[in-house]
C-alpha cells in the first residue's frame, strides 16, 4: 500500500488509517482496503449512537487528496472535522488512482483520466464506511464533499448505485454538472457570444492560466476529463450521460461562486465596458446549481466584483492580445479559492454536522 502523506509503501497497517492508496488493477482503476472490522467495543450496545456520519472528500480536476488536509493553503478539512469531535477514521480522502506510463516508465497520480475509471473505487469505499457506521449503531449513510471534477465523479457512483447509493447528504462545491464553459470553446459552443470568439477565447486562457498556475497538476483540455467536463458531451448529456438519471432519498446542496465581470477596453481616448457574470471562472451558475437529477436541493452562492482589462500590444493584431487583472489572488471566488473561503468552510462544516441543515442558512 502507498501512503500519499509520506510517499512510501509498507504494509497496510489495519486500526488507524491514514490517506492509503492500493496497488490497481489492469484497467488502472483504483482499489482500496475495506475498512478495519469493528472491535467488540465498537459493536458493543452499550455504546451511545455515533454522533456524525463518515466523510468522503473527492477533490478536483489537477488536485490531489491531500487537498482536503493542507494548512499552507487553509484547507485542513481533517483537522476542522477533528476538532468537531469526527473520529479521525470517519474521514476519507478519496483517491484517483495511478496509472503507469510505460514509455516514461513511471506510475503517474491520474488526476485528469476517465472519470467512469476514477470512480470505480467509489463503491468499495461507501459500503467500507456504511458498514462501519452500521456496525456502531448509525443507519450506515455517508456524506459526500466533492470539489469541482470530484462531482462528475460522485455523479458517476450515483449513477452505478442509484437504488442502493447510501449517500445522506452531497455538498457539491464548484460542480460541472452542465461542462465547463472554458472547454466548450473547442467544439464552438459559445457562452459569451457579446465578447465574440476571439475574445471569449482570449479570456478563457487568462483564466485558465490563472488556474493552473495555482495547481502543481497542469489541466489540459485535451484530456479525457477535460472533454467528459465538455457542455454537452456523452458522458454528461448522453443517453447514458450522468444527467439522464434521477437519484432520490439523498440531500444535495451546492456551493458555488459567481464573479460579476467587467471587461474593459480602451479604443484610442474612449473606454468600453461589457457586464457578464462568469460563475468562478471556471464554472457557470446554471452549471454548479443543475439540480435536475434529484428532487431536494439547495444553493449557496458567493459573489465577487472584478475589473479584466482588455489589451493588444500596438501593430500585433488581436492574436497577441491578452486579460489583465491586478491582483488576481483578491478573486476569493475563483473555483480554486471557493474550498479556502472561511464562509464556505463554515457552511460545509455546518451542514455535514448539524442534524437539520436548515439551522446552515
Amino acid at each position: 500500500y502507498y501512503d500519499f502523506t509520506s510517499n512510501e509503501s509498507s504494509p497496510y497497517p489495519g486500526s488507524g488509517r491514514k490517506i492509503l492508496f492500493t496497488t490497481f488493477s489492469p484497467r488502472g482503476a483504483p482499489h482500496f482496503p475495506p475498512v478495519p472490522p469493528p472491535t467488540n467495543n465498537e459493536q458493543s450496545t452499550n455504546n451511545p449512537l455515533p454522533r456524525f456520519h463518515p466523510v468522503i472528500f473527492v477533490h478536483g480536476l489537477g488536485g490531489d487528496p491531500t487537498n482536503f488536509e493542507s494548512d499552507t493553503e487553509n484547507r485542513n478539512y481533517v483537522r476542522l472535522l477533528t476538532d468537531l469531535g469526527y473520529p479521525k477514521d470517519y474521514i476519507y480522502l478519496y483517491s484517483y488512482g495511478y496509472k503507469y506510463d510505460s514509455i516514461k516508465r513511471v506510475n503517474y497520480y491520474n488526476y485528469q483520466g476517465d472519470v467512469k475509471e476514477i470512480a470505480e473505487g467509489m463503491e468499495v469505499v461507501v459500503s467500507s464506511l456504511s458498514d462501519k457506521h452500521k456496525s456502531q449503531g448509525g443507519d450506515g449513510t455517508v456524506d459526500i464533499v466533492a470539489h469541482s471534477l470530484g462531482n462528475l465523479v460522485t455523479r458517476q457512483y450515483l449513477l452505478t448505485h442509484k437504488d442502493n447509493h447510501r449517500i445522506r447528504r452531497y455538498i457539491a462545491v464548484g460542480a460541472p454538472f452542465k461542462g465547463t464553459w472554458v472547454m466548450a470553446l473547442d467544439k464552438n459552443i459559445s457562452s459569451f457570444p457579446i465578447l465574440g470568439k476571439t475574445t471569449e477565447r482570449l479570456l478563457a486562457d487568462s483564466i485558465l492560466d490563472i488556474y493552473n498556475k495555482e495547481n502543481k497538476n497542469a489541466i489540459s483540455r485535451n484530456s479525457v476529463a477535460s472533454i467528459q467536463a465538455t457542455p454537452g458531451s456523452d458522458f454528461l448529456e448522453g443517453p447514458e450521460g450522468i444527467n439522464k438519471t434521477n437519484i432520490s432519498g439523498i440531500e444535495f446542496y451546492s456551493i458555488y461562486g459567481n464573479i460579476n465581470a467587467t471587461i474593459r477596453q480602451k479604443v484610442f481616448s474612449k473606454t468600453f465596458e461589457r457586464k457578464l457574470d462568469l460563475g468562478d471562472g471556471i464554472i457557470l451558475e446554471d452549471s454548479a446549481t443543475y439540480a435536475g437529477w434529484v428532487s431536494n436541493s439547495k444553493k449557496f452562492a458567493h459573489n465577487d466584483g472584478v475589473i479584466f482589462d482588455f489589451k493588444v500590444n500596438p501593430g500585433s493584431g488581436a492574436l497577441a492580445a491578452q486579460f489583465q487583472i491586478a491582483n488576481p489572488k483578491s478573486l476569493r471566488t475563483l473555483h480554486t479559492e471557493l474550498l479556502t473561503r472561511p464562509d464556505s468552510q463554515g457552511k460545509i462544516l455546518c451542514l455535514l454536522s448539524k442534524d437539520s441543515p436548515n439551522s446552515c442558512n
